[in-house]
């Protein structure tokens, strides 16, 4: 990869993160483009994406976005209400591993 290429994913990374931690951007989603802008940037095994990585791994059997549509509604309901539950519970760890990051790549 350039370093240009690898300049417009770590910038990629800093807004995403900032998304994030203002809660523009939900956990959910932004945990995944984190993880799979990481590779992007050789940060693969950084420490510093290890929350988003558990955080990732953790939520990625809840369906967002178009895959909701493929979901029984009870189902969805019980689903979404499993997430919060986690996504409250893991919001601080997550949060600052963002502020990390941005301090790394900002």
């Amino acid at each position: 990869m350039t370093s240009i290429n690898q300049g417009n994913a770590g910038r990629e990374i800093v807004q995403t993160a900032m998304a994030m931690v203002s809660g523009s951007l939900d956990l959910v989603t932004g945990s995944r483009r984190l993880c799979a802008l990481r590779h992007d940037i050789g940060a693969s095994e950084s420490e510093l994406f290890e929350s988003i990585i558990a955080f990732e791994s953790d939520t990625d059997v809840y369906p967002v976005g178009d895959a909701r549509a493929h979901y029984n509604q009870s189902y969805l309901q019980q689903l979404d209400q499993e997430l919060e539950e986690y996504i409250n519970e893991s919001k601080p760890a997550v949060v600052d591993a963002c502020k990390r990051i941005i301090e790394s790549f900002g």
